[in-house]
């Protein structure tokens, strides 16, 4: 499928892009400086619940710059699945994420780093550019950064719009240092838990423990759990055996990257008992797995 790129506007963001379009002009292929590289259904976003949720488009883009595969096409039931499993970040997380950003830019040095507060807010969780340099400002005053040329005693005059240049002082770089890891957004369980609803990810575990010993042939591994679709269910598993939560045979087409999971070969791993444990403060019920050959219920 080739696809003809042309200035346009971000459907998500409004921000000028280069995007195509493609399957009679009702998908476009974006390549956006604040969100990111995605693929939408204009239609899907037109129907979606999106301008329902307050800040919805924010937490779409948020989503996009963030944890959306690039296989991923934004449909309606995609966006909608966003809309309800995900939030912005509280304040402070914003704060800790632009304060970690300006140390990884850095490598946690007083060398400079550019950018601009508009593209920032997708990488951050702000709810726009102004929010940023609100952040930015934040941070300043509290001397945890310097800038390059400032004109007055606050940050706020730069806008959403105009690039800033601004280095970490010696105490910045030790505040972003001493972040507790629970708070950086690096952390492979902290991944996980954003990425997607932590409740799906409970009860696959659930469903897994659930399947017998050994293989059996009359028993129904299918796994169907209500309020998600089998490609939410595939790409949560598929993270899940990413982190060695699971075990298992996955499989990826070379044609379409359309993933399928073999459920049957599912098994938890002692780190998955152990990230369950730690999780959902329990342990997996001892004794769940099941050598009967009932049918698999929806969970």
């Amino acid at each position: 499928m080739s696809i003809k790129y042309v200035i346009d506007k971000c459907p998500v963001c409004n921000t000028d892009c280069m995007a195509g379009s493609y399957d009679f002009k009702d998908k476009k292929a974006v390549d956006c400086e604040r969100c990111g590289k995605f693929k939408i259904s204009l239609t899907g976003l037109a129907a979606s619940d999106v301008y329902k949720y307050k800040n919805g488009l924010a937490i779409l883009n948020y989503y996009i710059g963030n944890f959306l595969k690039s296989y991923e096409l934004l449909d309606k039931k995609k966006i909608d699945s966003i809309l309800k499993n995900n939030r912005l970040p509280n304040y402070e997380q914003k704060y800790y994420n632009l304060l970690i950003w300006l140390a990884k830019e850095s490598n946690y040095s007083t060398k400079s780093v550019s950018g601009k507060p508009n593209n920032l807010s997708s990488i951050i969780g702000a709810v726009d550019g102004q929010e940023v340099v609100k952040i930015l400002d934040d941070i300043w005053n509290k001397r945890l950064i310097e800038v390059k040329y400032p004109g007055e005693d606050s940050l706020k005059q730069f806008g959403p719009w105009l690039g800033f240049h601004v280095h970490l002082t010696p105490n910045g770089i030790k505040k972003a240092a001493a972040i507790p890891s629970s708070q950086k957004p690096s952390e492979k369980e902290e991944k996980i838990n954003e990425k997607r609803n932590i409740e799906l990810i409970r009860k696959l575990f659930l469903k897994i423990e659930s399947f017998p010993f050994t293989i059996q042939e009359n028993f129904d591994y299918e796994i169907r759990i209500e309020g998600y679709s089998k490609e939410q269910i595939n790409f949560s598993l598929s993270l899940m055996k990413q982190e060695n939560y699971i075990d298992g045979i996955f499989h990826r087409s070379i044609i379409n990257k359309h993933l399928e999971v073999s459920y049957e070969t599912l098994e938890v791993t002692a780190k998955g008992y152990k990230y369950f444990d730690k999780q959902f403060g329990k342990s997996l019920p001892s004794g769940i797995r099941s050598n009967n050959l009932e049918k698999s219920t929806v969970f």
